[in-house]
């Protein structure tokens, strides 16, 4: 398996991160929102398809 990194340059302006669960949207304070779109960034970034220039992202997941 050959290793490689690959490295993105974002320039994030504002974040605006809602968790919404049965409905309701939970409040998030601001380093959860950074935290929450950090991670998700990280994930859809380093996923093959994914357009260059991203504007919204929506995730949804039914239990």
């Amino acid at each position: 398996m050959k290793n490689f990194k690959k490295s993105v340059d974002l320039e994030i302006n504002m974040v605006n991160a809602d968790l919404i669960v049965n409905e309701k949207k939970i409040p998030l304070k601001d380093f959860m929102q950074e935290l929450l779109t950090n991670i998700i960034l990280g994930y859809v970034n380093s996923t093959r398809g994914v357009p260059e220039n991203i504007e919204t992202i929506n995730i949804e997941i039914t239990l």
